[in-house]
């Protein structure tokens, strides 16, 4: 903008030259004149303004967004991340792909930005995001999904594709076998815990954790967390069939009822229960019989997810919180509710030992229901020192 302007009385009050004005706070340039005459003002506006591009995302055929491709490819598939040029080269853009190890670029300033990303020719579910983080705090995003199966999946299996495809992201590549007492023995290093989903439905899972310490940051001092586990029978044990293997990683408990159990174990040792039923008959409860270690106990929390808590109010365990869908896609109420199971008799002596069982059951609402899944597990948290905080807040400790 040009100014101070020039006045269109005499010669003397002429004045001109190059000015800048800001834009206010309600997004207007005010000119006031402070004579006493009306002035003509002849305005040359010079302005900018920032491209807020959103990320585009494009794959090969036959990968379309929300598609499921069962042929596995024979190699990693090149996809491409396009941004057109931002005049942002402060900001930033985040490439990550199921939640994991992300990449971080500057905006393409004058000229279209391509990153390339590559997802592995492995069996599962890939979500790639893409987030263009202007400098001035504006975030553009989008989400590009698909997956991968080698060949057609189980009907079991597949209605859980379909109802919720998220469940196969970042599947574990370890060894299955339905011959051995333990189906599936996974390990993570990077976290220091450990997933066992047995044969036999009745012994189930088993998560466990070592020891982990951290420094508290606001004192310095430091907060350990001991050692756990914690044991989850899986429902209708008693008349539920041996695992199944349907991947690596994955199997399935025919439960004789109706319905069926599918355990899907992730890359960092957490697991996802899953329970497909077949008709309108099948049962609309299912208990998770959780054994604990001594004085440890379940917390059912406000958002309807269970966490399993030490005697010093450390976390050991989560399940998040039970959901359903029917045959259509329509969420079905659903909640959890915990009791405790019958103590057992001593050997030695004639009085009953408090049991340190817990059965968790997840209630649906609807007999029309098609498709449930009761129960998330992860054996620790990520952010452990803010969540044994929490917790200990939380419950006065």
């Amino acid at each position: 903008m040009s100014g101070p302007l020039p006045s269109t009385r005499t010669p003397p009050d002429y004045d001109h030259g190059p000015g800048h004005h800001p834009v206010g706070t309600d997004n207007a340039i005010k000119i006031h004149n402070v004579s006493a005459d009306t002035v003509d003002y002849i305005l040359d506006l010079e302005g900018w303004y920032q491209n807020f591009q959103t990320p585009t995302i494009s794959c090969p055929g036959p990968y379309m967004a929300g598609s499921w491709t069962m042929t596995l490819p024979t190699q990693p598939i090149d996809c491409t991340v396009h941004v057109s040029a931002t005049g942002d080269p402060a900001g930033e853009l985040d490439l990550s792909v199921n939640g994991g190890s992300e990449l971080f670029e500057p905006l393409p300033d004058t000229s279209a930005g391509v990153y390339p990303i590559e997802i592995p020719a492995v069996e599962g579910w890939y979500d790639i995001t893409a987030t263009a983080n202007f400098s001035n705090g504006i975030e553009t995003e989008l989400r590009y999904s698909f997956g991968i199966w080698n060949g057609a999946a189980s009907a079991t299996l597949g209605a859980i594709q379909q109802a919720n495809a998220a469940e196969f992201e970042n599947l574990t590549t370890t060894s299955t076998s339905s011959a051995e007492p333990v189906a599936v023995d996974a390990t993570s290093a990077d976290d220091n815990s450990s997933l066992t989903v047995a044969t036999d439905p009745a012994v189930g899972l088993t998560l466990a954790t070592g020891s982990v310490s951290s420094a508290d940051r606001d004192d310095g001092s430091t907060d350990t967390v001991p050692a756990a586990s914690v044991g989850i029978q899986l429902p209708d044990a008693s008349t539920a069939g041996d695992a199944h293997v349907e991947d690596p990683g994955i199997v399935s408990f025919h439960n004789h009822n109706g319905s069926t159990t599918v355990s899907v174990v992730k890359q960092d040792t957490s697991v996802v229960n899953n329970i497909v039923t077949a008709n309108p008959t099948s049962p609309t409860t299912y208990a998770f019989n959780v054994t604990l270690t001594a004085r440890d106990m379940l917390n059912l929390d406000d958002h309807g997810g269970v966490s399993v808590l030490d005697s010093a109010g450390n976390w050991v365990a989560g399940l998040a919180p039970v959901w359903a869908i029917d045959a259509n896609g329509t969420a079905v109420p659903t909640r959890y509710t915990k009791q405790a199971l019958p103590g057992r008799r001593s050997r030695y002596a004639r009085h009953r030992i408090p049991s340190r069982r817990r059965s968790l059951v997840g209630h649906c609402a609807d007999r029309s229901h098609a498709f449930g899944k009761p129960l998330e597990v992860e054996p620790h948290a990520k952010s452990l020192p803010d969540a044994v905080r929490a917790i200990r807040s939380e419950h006065g400790r």
